[in-house]
């Protein structure tokens, strides 16, 4: 598996949607992800089984003005988005991102970010 993220447009109009892959041996299929803004990207993906996946980032809030982290899971084939903080900076609310994840058995798994408060690690269930 792996993700990353699609954009087009410019400005006011840019859209920016995530976009996984899946490797079935031969070739790449892209898998359908959620995406709750429409400025929505995935930096790192960990996947403690071949059924279960775990893929973390960021998007912009509702009113574009701060990044919130963004964590989804692939588990029987589809992707959803699983709850995550969205204050996980020291002392300020905005732009928190999510850049890597490690699942270190099913159903945990560690993620590791950047807020304006400092890098911060975040772990949740859910893999």
């Amino acid at each position: 598996m792996e993700v990353g993220y699609s954009t087009w447009g410019s400005g006011f109009n840019t859209v920016r949607i995530t976009l996984a892959e899946h490797w079935n041996g031969s070739h790449w299929s892209v898998q359908p992800t959620p995406n709750p803004i429409q400025l929505d990207e995935l930096r790192s993906v960990a996947c403690p089984s071949q059924r279960s996946c775990v893929a973390v980032g960021d998007h912009s809030n509702r009113t574009g003005a701060a990044t919130v982290p963004l964590v989804e899971r692939w588990q029987a084939g589809r992707w959803s988005v699983l709850p995550t903080p969205h204050r996980l900076s020291t002392g300020k609310a905005s732009d928190s991102s999510l850049q890597g994840v490690a699942c270190f058995a099913i159903g945990g798994c560690v993620a590791v970010g950047d807020a304006e408060g400092g890098p911060f690690a975040v772990e949740f269930t859910g893999a």
